[in-house]
């Protein structure tokens, strides 16, 4: 959450609100790293002054970030899992798997709300995720024999585990509050007949916005894999701008 522009902002306010100014310093600080555009910023500025450790370390959570955006797409995220299982990263494929898992709750949560309007998808994808993070959860515990929480459950068992940290408190409230604020806006539109008078059938308009939600998935997915593509690498010519500390790619004589 610290990526997202407002709710890091408010993150941080709390966090000094109630005397943890440590923490909002460090939430900005993952702000700054982080979210698109304000962290290229940062890591051009950083490379620029010859940070070298300031700007490789802005590089990494910049590419943590997307790889992250990358898991949470149902479909992409499953197959980027079923990848690093292939490579042997147990824990990557099992993070990409969980996240594109809750994403594909939240899809489908949306996809049966659509019938009841907009609230009525605000309200399912929200359940979705939720429910999601609960099942996972679940089968993860019983299958290491361990409790093992995933997304919105971990979020609260850290809250849990540091009743003192008001920033996770935060986290915890976040989510729910967003989606009763969404769900209280939303107004039910119902369409009661299309061209020439004639009926619209509830299952048309749920094919229709099927198909939208795929149409937008798509669109961001591929987004995304350029974005993570757009990043500093080392450079190996030492000779080439020296005051850039290898972290931009040379020009091509």
């Amino acid at each position: 959450m610290d990526w997202i522009p407002v709710a890091s902002q408010l993150k941080s306010l709390t966090q000094v609100s109630f005397g943890d100014a440590e923490g909002a310093r460090r939430t900005q600080e993952n702000f700054s790293r982080q979210c698109p555009v304000v962290g290229q910023i940062r890591l051009v500025t950083e490379a620029a002054i010859g940070d070298t450790d300031g700007a490789n370390e802005t590089a990494r959570q910049q590419q943590e970030f997307y790889a992250g955006f990358l898991d949470s797409v149902p479909v992409v995220g499953h197959a980027k899992g079923a990848i690093h299982y292939a490579c042997g990263d147990k824990e990557g494929g099992d993070n990409a798997m969980k996240a594109a898992s809750r994403s594909t709750g939240s899809v489908i949560g949306a996809i049966a709300g659509m019938p009841f309007g907009p609230a009525g998808v605000v309200a399912g994808a929200a359940a979705g995720g939720y429910a999601m993070d609960g099942i996972t959860t679940g089968v993860d515990s019983a299958v290491h024999g361990v409790y093992r929480p995933s997304g919105y459950v971990a979020t609260v068992t850290e809250a849990v585990k540091d009743p003192k940290d008001p920033g996770k408190w935060f986290e915890v409230v976040a989510p729910p509050t967003a989606d009763a604020v969404a769900f209280g806006r939303a107004k039910i539109q119902t369409p009661k007949s299309g061209k020439a008078g004639l009926p619209i059938r509830k299952r048309d308009v749920v094919k229709g916005q099927v198909k939208q939600i795929a149409t937008n998935e798509l669109h961001e997915a591929v987004r995304r894999s350029v974005a993570k593509e757009i990043n500093y690498k080392p450079c190996k010519d030492e000779d080439h701008d020296k005051n850039m500390r290898g972290l931009v790619r040379p020009k091509r004589k």
